[in-house]
């Protein structure tokens, strides 16, 4: 029983947030997807929440490629509030969303969003990963799908891939 209760308020009390993709603003241009960010904690507001669009990799039909190794802190969407149960939406800043705009079609890309945040009595700062692998449906238009951390790829195969 004290520990169903333990488990109970840990789940109660604990910050999470979760990162849906949305809306595509432009079908064959991925990063200019709108995504959802919402505090998953059914009680508690979190705050100073910071969204980093870090883009690990692209490929273009054009030969064209980009490799990031870390996120770029100042490529990131602020939301000063989020109460319990509550969302909002954040996209890729403009410096990234021209990349699949003047670079031709994507054609293999992974996205990983950063997010961090406080709770007000939370002792520490969460910050929690979320990466996408970017697929293209029938009709061409590229859409960013889950992928697990195991899924991602290496920057080994990513540094070999670019190379050829």
């Amino acid at each position: 029983m004290a520990a169903a209760t333990l488990i109970g308020l840990y789940v109660v009390f604990r910050p999470h947030v979760s990162v849906e993709p949305q809306i595509v603003l432009n079908p064959v241009d991925p990063y200019t997807t709108q995504f959802n960010v919402r505090n998953e904690n059914p009680m508690f507001g979190i705050y100073k929440v910071n969204a980093v669009c870090w883009p690990r990799s692209m490929q273009s039909g054009n030969n064209f490629s980009v490799l990031s190794l870390t996120p770029l802190p100042n490529v990131h969407h602020e939301i000063p509030v989020l109460d319990a149960g509550a969302s909002s939406t954040v996209d890729c800043p403009p410096a990234i969303g021209g990349l699949g705009a003047w670079s031709g079609a994507v054609v293999d890309a992974e996205l990983e969003l950063v997010v961090s945040y406080r709770q007000s009595w939370w002792p520490f700062s969460k910050e929690e990963h979320f990466p996408f692998a970017a697929k293209r449906d029938v009709q061409g238009a590229v859409h960013w799908v889950h992928i697990t951390p195991r899924e991602e790829k290496s920057f080994y195969e990513l540094f070999g891939k670019n190379k050829r």
